[in-house]
């Protein structure tokens, strides 16, 4: 049996219009047959002739079709044909018709176009024979009357709001007649005073009548008018000019002369003829001169083009070894002399250069020294630059007392923009304070850079960039320390970077021995002062020699040598008993001393150097006894009961021990 899904679809007719069977129901009947046996088929036979039959015999005439509403019936299914229809239809409707009801309410086929009606006067409604509507606007008749409104519209051009338009004059200057163009177009007309001041103008002033005197220019303008302009004027005169007057007096738009002296704005160099190398050529210039000396309140400007200049004799070639070319102005001619240009004529020279000939034959070298003015200001900072930060008053540092601290005076220093936030009239001064027992930091060459302290270490220095290293205990125990000071107030000492057998060789090494200073203290600090002190020191008064420098960080003439403390001419002396200095002879006598001391229980003695004998712990109970007198900083101390003993130990450290007389 052929499956429900090879049914034809339920829209499939059985029969086409001539009564036959479609061929996708024979198909499906074929496959039924072909699938059923003949008894079967012989079954379905017998039972669909008896249903034939009891419909040809009337069982089922109750069976009826009915059509409410819009439909109609016509027959009944007893008679075996019924026709069915729409009330009102009609086998040709027309084009661009509808099934319903008519304005009349009456059902049929009716035209769209009598849906639609047209409020005569606005809109014009015309149908095609297709039935097609076309709408239109009605044309509207011109009224020609009207006033002026302003009016708006929204984003489809309807209006939304108008306004009173009126045009309005002022008052004895324009006339307005018909404002609101309600009689026509708006005429609008000088009044009449306007028109009596402009006769009175036209018969007052005549082209002939106005002249230009000095800068002003007067030409007629060809129709009764004059034009009225600058003489030498320019409708686009070129940037950074200004109506004025060049050097030749001439008016017009020229560039300002900013420059306040006289020399090279450009070009000017110097060279050796090609042809004749005792001759010299010189590149054209442009020459700034400025003349202070008739109306200073009004000085007298001038900017020349000068050159080029070829093959010119040089005047002293035979008589001297070099000599010194310039610009005369405001000529513009070539000067030349055997010495420097002075002050004086430096005021109306433009110095270029200097020819060297020191064979008094031939020109063989040539120094370009061109005194330019450009950029003056920019000028003063490349000489501070060059020169340095300064120290101009004060800022000297001295020892603090009978200790390692060290204090400074107040002061000022001078350096390129330092105080300009803070003073803008004095931009390059700042006041420094003075400091008691102040705080600093060590500095090595490569930067490194220690904690805060108080207290000079005059036992190390700087061995190598970046190494430091313990100063000799025997020998060559002198060094020198740098200090130096920066606009913030900050204190800076860098270690002594040789060591010296002596205060006076340590001072003579300061301008012969290589000295690497730190990079940021070279580039912005100010050296005050070399410290030459000697290792173990306790105390720097006295002991240790603050030698000052000048405000270009040279040394003093005063500190060319160390102080000879042998020298007691014109030394008042102590009191009885009090010594204040040794002879050679009270010397030896204390060396003698010292050899001669023998160590107590416990400690030994080293006096290979009776300057500095080396005690020592040898582990045992007590203490040394020393029945003299030792020196203590700069000063001899008796020794008596309860007082300590300053000394170094073997490794070179400084240690006390108590002494018992």
């Amino acid at each position: 049996m052929p499956t429900p899904a090879e049914q034809p679809r339920f829209s499939e007719p059985v029969v086409d219009q001539r009564g036959y069977v479609t061929r996708a129901w024979a198909d499906y009947f074929l496959r039924m047959a072909s699938a059923q046996s003949s008894d079967d088929l012989r079954q379905l036979y017998e039972a669909l002739a008896a249903r034939v039959a009891e419909l040809e015999d009337g069982q089922l005439a109750s069976f009826q079709i009915l059509g409410p509403q819009s439909v109609i019936v016509q027959g009944v299914p007893s008679n075996g044909v019924v026709i069915l229809s729409l009330l009102g239809d009609n086998p040709t409707p027309g084009s661009t018709t509808y099934y319903g009801t008519g304005p009349d309410g009456i059902k049929g086929w009716h035209p769209v176009a009598e849906t639609i009606t047209v409020v005569a006067g606005d809109l014009v409604k015309t149908v095609s024979p297709q039935g097609v509507i076309t709408l239109g606007l009605a044309n509207v008749a011109d009224s020609g009357t009207g006033t002026l409104l302003a009016t708006t519209f929204d984003a489809k051009g309807r209006k939304t709001g108008s306004k009173d338009a009126t045009i309005t004059g002022t008052a004895q200057q324009i006339n307005v007649a018909n404002g609101n163009a309600a009689a026509g177009l708006p005429t609008l007309s000088l009044a009449p005073e306007v028109l009596s001041a402009l006769a009175e103008a036209v018969t007052a002033l005549q082209p002939g009548d106005v002249t230009g005197p000095n800068s002003v220019k007067v030409t007629p303008n060809g129709s009764g008018g004059i034009i009225l302009q600058l003489d030498n004027d320019s409708a686009t005169p070129a940037a950074l000019t200004a109506y004025s007057t060049d050097s030749s007096g001439a008016r017009g738009w020229w560039r300002p002369a900013l420059f306040e002296s006289t020399g090279v704005i450009n070009g000017g160099a110097l060279s050796i003829n090609a042809g004749n190398n005792a001759r010299f050529d010189m590149a054209q210039a442009v020459i700034g001169y400025t003349d202070w000396s008739v109306t200073p309140t009004q000085p007298t400007r001038v900017l020349l083009t000068v050159g080029p200049f070829s093959a010119q004799v040089v005047t002293s070639i035979a008589s001297a070894n070099a000599t010194y070319v310039g610009i005369q102005m405001p000529a513009g001619t070539i000067v030349q002399q055997t010495s420097p240009f002075s002050n004086a004529q430096r005021r109306t020279i433009a110095q270029i250069g200097v020819l060297v000939h020191s064979n008094n034959t031939t020109i063989n070298a040539i120094n370009d020294q061109a005194a330019t003015i450009r950029a003056g200001v920019n000028q003063i900072g490349d000489l501070m630059a060059a020169i340095g930060p300064l120290n101009l008053t004060g800022n000297i540092y001295s020892a603090n007392g009978n200790n390692l601290n060290i204090n400074k005076t107040g002061g000022s220093i001078f350096k390129m923009g330092s105080n300009f936030q803070a003073n803008n009239l004095d931009p390059h001064v700042v006041s420094q304070s003075s400091q008691t027992a102040l705080t600093f930091r060590y500095r090595l060459s490569n930067g490194t850079e220690g904690a805060d302290t108080t207290s000079i270490n005059p036992n190390q220095y700087e061995s190598s960039p970046g190494v430091l290293s313990a100063v000799p205990t025997l020998v060559n125990t002198w060094h020198v320390q740098r200090i130096s000071i920066f606009q913030s107030g900050l204190t800076r000492i860098q270690y002594g970077q040789q060591v010296y057998p002596s205060a006076q060789a340590a001072l003579n090494g300061i301008t012969t021995d290589a000295f690497n200073t730190e990079q940021n203290i070279a580039e912005n600090g100010i050296l005050r002062c070399y410290l030459i002190l000697n290792r173990g020191l306790l105390g720097l008064l006295g002991s240790a020699t603050f030698v000052t420098v000048s405000k270009f960080g040279a040394l003093q003439a005063s500190s060319a040598a160390i102080p000879d403390h042998n020298n007691l001419s014109g030394l008042q002396g102590g009191t009885t008993g009090e010594r204040y200095h040794l002879t050679n002879a009270q010397v030896g006598e204390v060396n003698t001393s010292l050899q001669a001391v023998t160590a107590g229980t416990g400690i030994s003695i080293n006096n290979a150097d009776p300057r500095r004998p080396v005690i020592t712990a040898t582990g045992a109970a007590g203490a040394p006894k020393f029945p003299f007198i030792l020196q203590t900083g700069a000063s001899y101390i008796p020794l008596t009961g309860g007082n300590a003993l300053p000394f170094f130990l073997a490794n070179g450290s400084a240690s006390n021990i108590p002494v018992t007389p």
